[in-house]
């Protein structure tokens, strides 16, 4: 049989809210709490991929000019691609003798372009691969893999060479072509 107490009514309305109340804030919480994580995930994500999209259309673009300017004939009627060669085969001693460090200053001021383009993919290669998750790593590999195929491997470690040999303060273990 109901009650009709209505005291006995609002004494159970009370401890029932008194359990539920608690319990729904708390499973409320629990919600707002994933949801704050989910946002933050989405943030992440969209944010790596503006950045990897940014990097890899600057990395194009630099890249289709340096494959541009390796061709182009230069007043002496060579172009930078074959001037390069002369680097692949030097080895670091002979990089850093005076007459390498000579070579690689004639190359640099006759062929600034080349060399200020190389030196302009740097950061942003080594901003794609000191992150070693999913999409930078593969992103950065997959532009290691462009260069060397569009450029050439022989091109690649060429320029290392002469960015290397210009620039004092660089370490061998910086670079990314001449290992």
């Amino acid at each position: 049989m109901i009650s009709d107490d209505r005291e006995a009514w609002s004494a159970m309305g009370s401890a029932f809210s008194g359990i539920y109340s608690p319990l729904i804030a708390l499973l409320a919480l629990v919600i707002l709490g994933g949801q704050a994580r989910a946002q933050a995930a989405m943030d992440k994500h969209q944010y790596d991929q503006t950045y990897i999209k940014g990097n890899r259309d600057d990395i194009d673009f630099f890249v289709q000019r340096l494959e541009n300017y390796l061709d182009e004939q230069g007043e002496d009627g060579l172009c930078p691609r074959l001037v390069l060669r002369q680097f692949a085969a030097l080895s670091k001693e002979e990089l850093c003798s005076d007459q390498g460090q000579e070579v690689s200053r004639i190359f640099y001021e006759k062929n600034r372009k080349v060399v200020d383009i190389w030196i302009a993919l740097y950061p942003l290669l080594v901003g794609m691969g000191s992150q070693k998750e999913f999409p930078y790593e593969h992103n950065y590999t997959s532009s290691i893999l462009k260069m060397t195929t569009v450029l050439s491997i022989e091109s690649c470690v060429a320029l290392d060479k002469v960015y290397y040999s210009i620039n004092p303060d660089k370490e061998k273990c910086d670079l990314k072509f001449w290992v």
